[in-house]
């Protein structure tokens, strides 16, 4: 496995069990000052590395521009150490310079796999005037007064082994075998196996954390030709201990009163796509009805308004089932894939929505050219640009940053099913539009659109 360097010279002090003692007329220096600010930010690092681990906060989208670019856009993230790894901005990779330092096994044209990472990059920065050291025969008398903190990176050809495992809670969740002796048993023995040998700190050498794996085509000499695929289920996530208390915490068929990661205000449409006094069917669930033809929307083939108790299909199958018991819509035979507007919300982080598909997408087939999106100012509808676009498989959810719209003004997004260019599932078919409207056919698709008000949101400081 390649391993990647950092520049130990430019990183801040870091002395989690060492504090600046001082008394009056005591003469600090330089290396005082380095314990001074070295014992919180160690405290601080310690803290997050052996109690939140390693792994990406938010952010860091990782999208492709082109066969041989990705785009990473800005986030926040904690490496093994525990330092932060702040990213402000967005920042194209060549992802064939990356390669260069990587040697893949086998021989031709081939494919293969890559963890795109990022690693924590201390910069100098601020230069001041200072004293020269007398001994120092080049008479320097500037000195860097700041570090910045920032990310590099960098293409790994297998991913970094975890900081810290539990590998006995791990199988015994495997297992399914959890019970309150069981759970502290392992836990005390993995704990007291996580002490032996190691220093302060769980993380060894630079500690990279996974953004994302990249499927690349590799050419006769073993360069990239192209990525051909993007997997950001790939990156550990570190997740909020609030939220994780509420899913532990709410009972079953009981949803939060304010759903986690939306704003107060937040316009109904971005989280429950039906309208008000409609009901509808679960996918699939399709029946013979006990009534004649109704307007009903019972999901189950139940007998509509206009129905009777008398034989013949129902007509009041809702849109999880047809009138004759055959497939619903979200069954196999309703097209593609469908878009569940109940699931749009905007990110904490930024202009961007998120929201999810009823059955799995190829990843690749999602980007600026299948969404499109707009906004209602004070002069009209407008384009909104879209600054990337990012799928996870895990949550099946599409994510989509877009150029920041006016706070308040109501924002149309389009996900294109039909058309030469769209969304296609896994299996070939196109995006077949809303799970709250009629189903698009296999061949022909359909878009599917969604409405929603812009938030307010806190743009990030870039200065």
């Amino acid at each position: 496995m390649t391993t990647p360097t950092t520049p130990a010279l430019a990183e801040p002090p870091a002395d989690p069990f060492l504090a600046l003692r001082v008394s009056y007329g005591m003469l600090l220096g330089v290396s005082d000052f380095a314990v001074l600010t070295g014992y919180p930010r160690g405290k601080h690092m310690l803290h997050a590395a052996w109690l939140h681990g390693s792994g990406t906060v938010r952010g860091f989208a990782v999208s492709g521009r082109d066969p041989h670019t990705v785009l990473v856009g800005r986030g926040l993230a904690l490496d093994g150490w525990g330092r932060e790894l702040h990213h402000p901005d967005e920042t194209c990779l060549d992802v064939r310079e990356l390669a260069r330092r990587l040697t893949f096994p086998g021989g031709g044209r081939r494919a293969a796999s890559a963890w795109l990472a990022a690693a924590y990059l201390p910069c100098p920065s601020h230069p001041v005037p200072a004293l020269a050291d007398p001994c120092d025969v080049s008479r320097q008398n500037r000195e860097f007064s700041r570090t910045t903190e920032g990310v590099s990176f960098l293409l790994l050809d297998e991913p970094p082994r975890p900081a810290a495992g539990y590998p006995r809670l791990a199988e015994l969740f495997r297992a399914g075998e959890v019970t309150p002796e069981s759970f502290a048993r392992a836990a005390a023995q993995d704990s007291v196996e996580l002490g032996a040998g190691r220093g302060s700190f769980p993380g060894d050498g630079p500690a990279p954390v996974v953004l994302a794996r990249l499927e690349l085509r590799l050419g006769e000499g073993g360069g990239v030709e192209a990525v051909t695929g993007i997997d950001q289920a790939a990156r550990q996530v570190l997740l909020p201990t609030a939220l994780i208390q509420s899913l532990l915490t709410t009972r079953p068929g009981t949803p939060p009163a304010i759903p986690f990661g939306t704003r107060p205000g937040t316009p109904p449409g971005a989280l429950h796509g039906n309208p008000p006094g409609e009901s509808h069917g679960e996918p699939g669930k399709g029946g013979p009805g006990k009534g004649g033809p109704g307007d009903g929307r019972s999901g189950d083939g139940a007998p509509g308004d206009g129905g009777s108790d008398g034989g013949g299909p129902g007509g009041g199958s809702g849109d999880g089932g047809s009138d004759d018991g055959g497939p619903g819509n979200g069954g196999p035979g309703g097209g593609g894939p469908r878009v569940d507007p109940g699931s749009l919300r905007w990110r904490e982080s930024g202009p961007a929505v998120v929201f999810t598909v009823t059955r799995p997408l190829l990843a690749r087939s999602v980007g600026r050219r299948t969404l499109a999106a707009a906004c209602l100012d004070e002069d009209g509808w407008r384009d909104l640009e879209i600054a990337g676009t990012g799928y996870d498989p895990v949550r099946q959810a599409i994510t989509v940053l877009l150029d920041p719209p006016p706070p308040g003004s109501p924002v149309r997004l389009v996900v294109r099913g039909r058309g030469i260019v769209c969304v296609l599932g896994e299996d070939g078919a196109p995006l077949a539009g809303l799970t709250t409207g009629p189903p698009g056919g296999v061949p022909e698709g359909d878009d599917a659109v969604l409405t929603t008000v812009a938030p307010r949101y806190e743009q990030e400081d870039t200065r």
